[in-house]
């Protein structure tokens, strides 16, 4: 025997209450999703729109990022003569040796105390 409609309908009102939580909560829920769901596309828009195929970062065996990495002068030398790496019209190889370094900076005062913060900077060898 099912429940009558009417049962289902006065039961929305009597308990307004927690069912408008229900609804906000899940409208909470759908709110940070799609939010997530934007930041995610807008990064992936942002990397897709400003690299290229040709670009290519090495990082050093063992480090997971490349502030942790390291490079020798002599390992870029070698790397320059690989196949993949693309060459202009005079056969030289197209590289862009950058050091990438982490500054540990003071910033304003937090909660009164003084407080650092470490920026990143890159340089490139051809000023």
């Amino acid at each position: 025997m099912a429940i009558p409609f009417k049962y289902n309908r006065r039961s929305l009102f009597i308990r307004r209450v927690s069912n408008s939580m229900t609804v906000g909560a899940i409208a909470i829920v759908v709110g940070v999703f799609v939010a997530a769901m934007a930041i995610v596309g807008g990064i992936d828009s942002a990397i897709k729109d400003s690299s290229s195929p040709d670009n290519m970062i090495l990082i050093g065996r063992g480090a997971d990022s490349e502030a942790n990495s390291f490079i020798t002068l002599d390992q870029l030398d070698a790397l320059k003569f690989l196949p993949a790496i693309k060459r202009d019209r005079e056969g030289n190889p197209i590289v862009s040796p950058e050091l990438a370094e982490q500054i540990f900076m003071p910033r304003r005062r937090y909660l009164g105390q003084p407080s650092h913060s470490r920026s990143a900077a890159r340089k490139h060898p051809n000023p």
